[in-house]
């Protein structure tokens, strides 16, 4: 048997993903689909527990060709195959990771993939590899992991003791990150009431309060915006603004800045995390004060001596129109 080895992301820890929950009964002989349309065959049927979110499965693999070449394997290597069940968004691309999220301890499975699925785009895909060819993958499941604490501790067992720290490590950080995300709830909170603010919470944190409703369009990721604002901490330190009066005032005013509205392309991640969050869905013309939360703000790092690590920001905005469109603020 020819080999040759290329290096395929998914089967690296965490690079796996899936994008439904799963029971824990186990599997069934036979030959599935997945709703993204991969095909997968289970020739054996373990005993053991069905991957859940969260949990990582040690698995053994073979990727071949048509002609049955090895492309990657896991026989010899020093780190075992090891597959992170994660959630992702709903109408991500098709992924092996589709039909990896199925297995249970013990199992022996045949997945195909279709080339286009490997490389999704054309300069990814080897001169050798045709758009309409395919791959198959052997896939045995050996060995079932709860979670981030029991793959540290099989790592240690495989003498990783370098690997497991690391897990640790970082299990230490998103406990710590929880915790944050937990204060900085508290800290706005509490803001709020004593002020007797009304504000509304999104998905992540971000608290908004409408001052005045536009009747313009409604901006959505994407769009070029264009905002003027007023920035501060919590704490009442101001530290920026595109509005030429409210840097004199506040002592923040720069000679030969132009003051004017601020565009940003919508949920690009050109700014920080909530204002991506917070300006979405407003209407040209709105005026809101976002309220939001260090780890959707600038977290750990702090910017020159006004903004300190962790700090709670709070920007007064108005959206002033779209770029591009008939949409100015009425």
């Amino acid at each position: 048997m020819k080999k040759v080895m290329r290096p395929l992301a998914f089967l690296l820890v965490g690079g796996a993903a899936a994008l439904t929950s799963c029971d824990n009964s186990g599997s069934k002989v036979g030959k599935f689909t997945t709703d993204s349309g991969i095909e997968y065959q289970i020739v054996d049927a373990g005993n053991g527990p069905k991957l859940a979110e969260g949990q990582f499965m040690e698995f053994d693999f073979d990727m071949t060709d048509a002609k049955d070449s090895v492309w990657q394997t896991s026989k010899g290597q020093e780190i075992p195959g090891i597959f992170e069940f994660q959630k992702m968004p709903e109408g991500s691309p098709a992924s092996p990771a589709d039909a990896l999220k199925e297995m249970a301890e013990g199992d022996s499975m045949v997945v195909t993939l279709p080339a286009k699925i490997l490389f999704p785009q054309d300069y990814m895909r080897p001169p050798m590899v045709k758009e309409g060819d395919t791959f198959t993958m052997h896939v045995r499941a050996k060995k079932l992991m709860a979670g981030k604490e029991a793959l540290a501790a099989r790592f240690r067992e495989l003498g990783k003791e370098d690997i497991a720290k690391n897990i640790e490590k970082s299990i230490e950080m998103e406990k710590e990150a929880k915790e944050l995300v937990a204060k900085d709830d508290q800290a706005i909170n509490d803001y709020l009431k004593k002020n007797d603010i009304k504000a509304e919470k999104t998905e992540n944190g971000v608290y908004i309060e409408i001052k005045e409703k536009g009747d313009g369009q409604a901006v959505k990721a994407g769009d070029q915006v264009e905002v003027n604002y007023a920035g501060r901490t919590m704490k009442g330190v101001w530290f920026d603004t595109s509005i030429e009066s409210v840097a004199k005032e506040h002592n923040l005013y720069q000679e030969g800045r132009p003051y004017q509205a601020f565009t940003f392309p919508l949920g690009a991640g050109r700014v920080i995390k909530g204002w991506d969050e917070g300006v979405e869905g407003l209407t040209v013309g709105t005026k809101a004060t976002l309220y939001i939360p260090s780890g959707m703000a600038y977290g750990a790092q702090a910017m020159g001596d006004k903004i300190a690590a962790n700090s709670n920001l709070v920007f007064d905005i108005e959206v002033v129109g779209v770029k591009g469109t008939d949409a100015p603020a009425k």
